[in-house]
């Protein structure tokens, strides 16, 4: 059985689609940490507000996390221009590891603050972001170096 991956230029669209959906999430996110009021201060403020007719309100914000995140699994779904059984065992050890880091990582937030909540969609975009890491790790020290002079 062999691993359905979309094609190359779907990497284009998946990290555009990242990029749009992502940005508002981190402006907003910034901007309340860097004023110090708590998560969803400007709430009441942005919902008077509208794009194309869409309240900016939490449910907006909701939207476009998990498109973000959905742009991210393009991403890492998409082939690599060159394809073939190295590059598809580098990405099945790097969706290993990222399951394990991920798993590990969640462990310590639990361990040093037993009380905290995480939700569903910090641990789907925890696992892609470790395992988009990884794999570009993976690729650049499987890269032959350069061509050595047998003289």
């Amino acid at each position: 059985m062999t691993l359905q991956l979309l094609p190359n230029y779907f990497k284009k669209i998946g990290l555009s689609l990242f990029l749009i959906t992502m940005l508002p999430n981190f402006f907003r996110g910034f901007w309340e940490g860097f004023q110090g009021h708590p998560q969803g201060y400007y709430e009441s403020i942005l919902a008077k507000y509208s794009i194309l007719g869409i309240p900016l309100n939490e449910q907006f914000f909701s939207t476009l996390g998990i498109l973000s995140v959905l742009g991210l699994i393009i991403y890492a779904l998409s082939k690599d221009k060159v394809f073939d059984e190295f590059l598809l065992q580098l990405r099945l050890e790097s969706i290993h590891l990222s399951f394990f880091v991920s798993v590990l990582i969640i462990f310590v937030m639990l361990f040093f603050e037993p009380n905290s909540e995480i939700s569903a969609l910090f641990v789907v975009e925890l696992q892609v972001l470790i395992f988009l890491i990884t794999n570009k790790i993976k690729k650049v020290r499987s890269k032959p170096s350069t061509a050595e002079s047998y003289e």
